[in-house]
């Protein structure tokens, strides 16, 4: 017998307490993971003054905090720090001040160790070694320091820009940091505005106390003029009357020479860093200001000189050579028509399918709206049309008219669905074929600046090698960020075409407008300063020299800017916000005479695009206003200037949001994004790329959580806008854009996005082919971006140029598929990987007979096998890498021609789910794999006889492959390709 009993079941409401314990699972989740100490620790140690700590060191600390205590011994005791809980901060800190990395004097001689001071350090520093004082006026003043802090030195508390903080913590300044893979972090915010800023505002704290005075970092005051001493109506140097503290440091009573009182100071501010040779200038412009002006002013002036010293400014010993600094020259003038680059970068991710719709009338609304919801549909729109899209109409956010002006005007265009992309993938192969950190807004962020997902151009952006390029061919060349630096404008240092400059939106403040001294002029007061900065020596500190350079350059930088702006008035009422910015980047086109240049580019930043909550009302209420009647009076401007013709504007964003809105009213982190190109001889009123053509998670580029796989990469745009510029040269682009051959054909030209565009990509007027390549390994995996191209490389080379002009030939490897094999080889691995490669030949193919090139080109790689297995074994680049078996077959496409839309790669692959980073192995069968693109059919197995009848070949490794006509191809030491982040890749 059964008895049945029923039960009522009903949803508990959740509790406050359910809330609380599922945030502490989550918290003690991510404290606990296995890549959080390590992270903590490094980030720690490099706020602690070391900014390349060895992994040893970040081992013992990250080991510390784990365990939650730490053991140190001094020889005669051992003490236990911590509470043995896992976390513990004072194990941790303990860890990193008592390290022999941290203490030990003998790496102070190295180079390489220390790290540049972050401005807060810096002023604080100066604040407690010389013993700020406070007056009566901060009885009535609040604030004490000047609003707006991180503007003007490039930190202060409660004023980052986003929870990333002021600097990253990765970040590589160009030149010899890059060269030697080393990172400096505060580099990041060293600027000529930055460094300006908080020099001034330590020389004014020093000369009149806590103000305005002579751009100080305090709060304006009444009598604040440049002037210096009695009686002429200012503030007399010394006299704190009109502040709110001052530095009341004097030296100790006991110290009875010069030398003695600047070894104290040394002391305080720089850990006793000074060197002899500055300890010297110090010492001798104190001793003859003591007696030419008393005890008082001579210490201003000591405390003036050494706070622009390197030794102050960065924790490395210096070693000069006597020798003047030279200022990084500017290049001359060139008669070279003039063009500018304007990059505005929208930070956040920009919700672009909320400016970009389809438009109500188009049947893909109806999709489009289902998915959005309400909480993140457009419905208020501007009719925009279009032709070659998904609909003839879309629907442009209402508060963006200025984008339908400058549309309509044929002067702007729409690039749809874009974004950083290695390699064409689709939405089965994205997650292991793509080289990035998807999602995350730093480093797509960087993706976006650099556009070289492989790192073959260290330490430069996409904008700074174009710049580095033009710079060669005698352009007069300058990048200028306004109010912030960015990696994008990042040139070669090594090869002397540093670009980047920082100019505030509120323009160029004066350096040392009047000298401390009643005595010394302003310009024999900076010519100390030089001189503090001077040139050192090969084995002098890298941080030390970095900010002297710094320091030089912008100090010259000013002087050129404020004589080249002086007097520039616009026709048009710029707003703030984004206008600012606009503002001064279009004082300085029309200054570009005065500024010698001849190519510019510019980046403005705008933030507040994170929206993760209340999506509408941020955008519709503040942003894009903003961008309005910033972007409105700067196209008018540029027509008033009769310039629109030589200016390209570009939005950009790391990246776009999803489709499908959250529970809060926003949108989440994607990938692909609408983005606007405008200018004067921008082929306008069109899209291109494709925009989508559905919104549910089956369509093709729906990874199916509302994400959109980018179809036009930057790499496409970049190549399109450096040939407007003044970039053709195959070579050059290859500098420009490392990655371009990773995308085949799929490259816009300047014959796509502007009007009297004339350059075409070589070897994409021809014929397209395809074929599948069997690789034997002995492990399941598939080919990383590197060993694709690798691969790529080796193939091309091994086309003879009398059968087909290999120097115009285009691969790219479209899909890969892997197999087990189990035992059916006897000395090659048990996984196939199959790779579907994509070959473009150009109009230059020649076969000298009548047969199908497909079929003389499989032919020719077939025999050609043995060269492929030597090579490819040479190369050591592609990891257990046993055999390699015959080219299947070569398959024909039509011949492609250059459209407005760069081809994207059909789905190969047989994959119905979403990817995961490990490969799913396919069994072997009889039955073909569903294809899209015209590869062949695999019904089995292939043989490992090759076209001469010879057996698979067992690959033995050597240690590097050098490709015809290129430098060699090698490993960075022990590290494996498939996480190697500095691999040299070739170009062909």
């Amino acid at each position: 017998m059964f008895i049945l009993i029923c039960y009522d079941f009903y949803y508990i409401d959740p509790e406050t307490r359910d809330a609380y314990y599922e945030t502490e699972a989550v918290l003690d989740h991510v404290l606990h993971h296995e890549n959080t100490a390590p992270f903590l620790s490094k980030l720690f140690i490099q706020h602690f003054g070391i900014s390349n700590p060895s992994p040893r060191y970040v081992e013992t600390v990250a080991t510390a905090f784990q365990m939650g205590y730490y053991e140190w011994a001094d020889g005669t005791q051992t003490i236990s720090i911590g509470d043995e809980k896992w976390g513990n901060l004072a194990s941790t800190v303990a860890a990193i001040v008592l390290d022999r990395e941290a203490t030990s004097v003998v790496l102070d001689a190295d180079p390489s160790s220390g790290s540049l001071l972050e401005p807060v350090q810096k002023l604080l520093k100066i604040l407690r070694s010389f013993e700020y004082t406070r007056t009566a006026n901060t009885k009535i003043t609040n604030p004490t320091l000047h609003r707006g802090m991180s503007r003007k030195i490039g930190q202060m508390v409660y004023e980052a820009e986003s929870v990333f903080s002021f600097f990253s913590s990765d970040y590589t300044p160009a030149g010899k940091f890059s060269a030697a893979s080393l990172v400096s972090p505060e580099a990041e915010i060293l600027s000529l505005k930055t460094t300006i800023g908080m020099s001034n505002g330590l020389l004014s704290l020093i000369r009149h106390g806590m103000n305005a005075c002579e751009s100080g970092i305090g709060l304006h005051f009444p009598n604040c003029h440049a002037i210096s001493g009695l009686g002429s109506g200012g503030i007399p140097s010394g006299n704190y009357n009109n502040s709110v503290g001052y530095l009341d440091y004097s030296p100790a009573p006991t110290l009875s020479n010069a030398e003695d009182v600047i070894d104290e100071m040394s002391t305080l501010i720089t850990s006793g860093r000074l060197s002899e040779a500055n300890k010297l200038i110090i010492t001798e412009l104190y001793n003859s200001t003591y007696h030419a002006e008393g005890a008082d002013m001579a210490l201003r002036v000591a405390q003036q000189l050494i706070s622009v010293s390197p030794e102050f400014q960065s924790t490395n010993l210096i070693n000069k050579t006597g020798a003047k600094r030279e200022s990084t020259p500017p290049t001359e003038p060139s008669d070279e028509p003039y063009k500018a680059v304007v990059y505005i970068y929208l930070f956040g991710g920009l919700d672009s399918f909320y400016m970009l719709s389809p438009h109500t009338t188009c049947p893909l609304y109806t999709e489009y709206a289902e998915a959005r919801g309400d909480a993140a549909k457009l419905e208020n729109m501007i009719n925009i049309t279009a032709s070659d899209q998904p609909c003839e109409k879309f629907g442009l956010n209402e508060n963006l008219p200025i984008f339908k002006t400058i549309y309509d005007s044929g002067h702007g265009m729409f690039i749809a669905n874009a974004g950083h992309l290695s390699k064409p993938v689709t939405k089965f192969n994205y997650f292991t074929d793509t080289r990035a950190q998807l999602f995350s807004h730093h480093s797509m962020e960087k993706e976006a600046y650099l556009v070289d997902p492989f790192r073959e151009k260290p330490g430069t952006g996409v904008i700074g090698r174009m710049l580095d390029v033009l710079q060669r061919y005698n352009h007069s060349v300058s990048g200028i960020g306004i109010n912030d630096g960015s990696e994008i404008l990042d040139g070669d240092n090594d090869a002397g075409t540093s670009h980047t400059e920082v100019i505030g939106s509120g323009g160029v403040d004066q350096f040392y407008r009047a000298s401390v001294s009643d005595v010394l002029s302003a310009d024999t007061m900076k010519g100390y300063f030089d001189s503090i900065n001077g040139a050192t020596a090969l084995n002098s500190g890298l941080f030390a020299n970095h900010w002297s350079q710094t320091y030089i350059d912008s100090a010259n930088k000013t002087e050129i800017l404020r004589e080249a702006l002086d007097g520039i008035k616009l026709s048009e009422n710029f707003p703030s916000g984004l206008g600012s910015q606009l503002q001064m980047i279009a004082k300085l086109i029309k200054a570009r005479e005065e500024r010698g240049t001849n190519r510019d580019a510019f980046v403005a930043r705008v933030g507040g695009f994170d929206s993760h909550s209340n999506m509408k009302n941020t955008l519709d209420e503040y942003r894009f206003p903003d961008i309005n009647r910033g972007i409105e009076a700067f196209y008018k401007e540029m027509e008033d200037q009769g310039m629109l013709d030589k200016v390209t504007v570009v939005f950009a964003s790391e990246f776009g949001r999803t489709i499908t809105p959250n529970t809060g009213g926003g949108t989440d982190h994607a990938w692909g994004g609408n983005f606007f190109l405008f200018g004067g001889q921008v082929n306008g009123s069109k899209f291109v790329g494709d925009y989508p053509a559905g919104f549910t998670a089956n369509d093709p580029t729906n990874d199916g959580r509302g994400r959109l796989i980018p179809s036009t990469s930057w790499d496409s745009v970049w190549n399109g806008i450096a040939n407007w510029y003044g970039i053709t040269a195959e070579d050059d682009l290859n500098y420009v854009l490392p990655n371009r051959i990773n995308h085949g054909c799929r490259l816009f030209t300047d014959r796509q996005l502007y009007k009297n565009g004339r350059t075409t990509t070589p070897g994409c007027d021809g014929e397209v082919l395809f074929f599948d390549q069997g690789l034997l390994l002995n492990e399941a995996r598939y080919l990383t971006g590197e060993e694709q191209k690798i691969f790529c490389y080796v193939v091309i080379d091994n086309i003879p140029a009398e059968l087909i002009n290999n120097s115009t030939m285009r691969c790219v490897i479209i899909d890969q598929q892997i197999k087990d094999v189990g035992g059916q080889q006897t000395d090659c691995g048990s996984f196939e990987l199959t790779v579907f490669a994509e070959i473009s030949t150009g109009a230059e193919a020649n076969v000298g007979n009548t047969e199908p090139i497909g079929r003389v080109l499989e032919e020719q790689l077939n025999n050609s096998r043995d060269n492929i297995v030597e090579t490819l074994t040479n190369s050591d680049m592609i990891q257990n890498l046993t055999c390699v078996t015959p080219i299947v077959q070569v398959t024909q496409a039509p011949t492609m021609s250059p459209t407005a839309s760069p081809t994207t790669a059909s789905p190969v692959s047989n994959q119905t789910s979403s990817p995961t980073t490990k490969p799913t192995l396919v069994p072997v069968s009889t039955s073909s794999p569903t294809t899209a693109n015209p590869v062949s059919n695999q019904t089995s197995f292939p043989t490992t006889k090759s076209a001469k009848g010879g057996k698979g070949h067992k690959i033995t490794k050597s240690p590097s492959y050098k490709r015809k006509g290129s430098k060699s191809l090698q490993r960075k030491g022990e590290e494996k390709a498939s996480k190697s982040k500095d691999l040299n890749v070739m170009r062909i």
